[in-house]
């Protein structure tokens, strides 16, 4: 079954809405309208695996764990990808470089780069990652033509680039963002979906491709009771940037924390002392020199 006529005409609607102009909420009906019927696919990812965060130029070093989370709710005054202004999200990439360049960093930037874990299995959908589908035969098994043509329809609205921190043309993807991680009718995201692996306020995961880092690079937006009940942090490193490329990243390492005492960081104060840093689930750090390069090609 192709995309019928009615949902035809709903996505024209929203190719031709002016999103400086539209209101959210009338955003958000036409992509609900979009998804009424269709089926969004969402994964379990099992406990152990690592995914990366960037904080740069905080106002001070950050000395507890919450100032390099998500911002809080009124910190946040503008759309981005994947929320809304006053719904803060945690955002993480699968590899130190891509968090890194997701971030913009640029040189004589000050960063916080932190490595974290899921303790837990978690439900992540990833309706705006086709390229997952051939590894995962269960996701063809639920889905028609009609909803692989639309999930293809938003999966190049998540790629296509937008060049302000915040901006109207995120209200679309932020739509689709909010419907796929807590707005969800169950059947429509899967034929089973464990509770268990979703939030106490019903929030799943959100991976999408990175606009940054085409070849190898994966993000992942969370809703923050997903970190605060499936996620622990790993370190935390404190570091210079001396310069950038869109293949690796050159930096002084200042400080590193890999101890959380009641929600504060401990920093060892002494640069001398960074321990070796795995990071070969997501990019590597190497030391070469005086130097320490966050490489692409690990």
């Amino acid at each position: 079954m192709h995309m019928n006529s009615e949902t035809r005409r709903r996505r024209k609607q929203l190719e031709r809405l002016d999103l400086k102009r539209a209101e959210y909420t009338y955003v958000k009906t036409v992509v609900k309208s979009l998804f009424n019927g269709q089926v969004a696919p969402a994964l379990k990812i099992d406990a152990g695996g690592a995914f990366y965060r960037v904080r740069k130029n905080p106002p001070r070093k950050p000395s507890k764990l919450i100032e390099i989370r998500e911002p809080p709710w009124e910190f946040v005054t503008g759309f981005q990808r994947c929320n809304s202004p006053g719904k803060p999200v945690f955002y993480a990439s699968n590899r130190i470089l891509t968090a890194a360049l997701e971030t913009n960093v640029v040189d004589g930037d000050t960063v916080y780069m932190s490595q974290w874990f899921l303790t837990k299995p978690m439900r992540c959908n990833v309706a705006v990652m086709s390229e997952l589908y051939d590894e995962h035969k269960e996701i063809d098994e639920i889905l028609t033509s009609a909803s692989i043509e639309l999930i293809e329809y938003f999966e190049t609205l998540f790629t296509r680039p937008v060049h302000d921190t915040f901006s109207e043309q995120y209200k679309t993807t932020a739509a689709i963002s909010e419907m796929l991680t807590g707005e969800f009718s169950r059947a429509l995201i899967s034929p089973e979906v464990d509770d268990a692996f979703l939030s106490s306020d019903g929030h799943m995961g959100l991976a999408y491709k990175s606009v940054v880092d085409r070849a190898e690079g994966e993000n992942l937006a969370l809703h923050p009771t997903l970190v605060t009940e499936f996620c622990s942090i790993g370190n935390v490193i404190e570091a210079r940037i001396i310069s950038r490329s869109d293949s690796d990243i050159v930096l002084e390492v200042l400080d590193f924390s890999d101890t959380v005492t009641d929600g504060v960081l401990s920093w060892s104060n002494d640069p001398r002392s960074i321990p070796f840093l795995d990071f070969s689930n997501g990019g590597s750090i190497n030391y070469e020199g005086m130097k320490w390069i966050a490489k692409g090609d690990a």
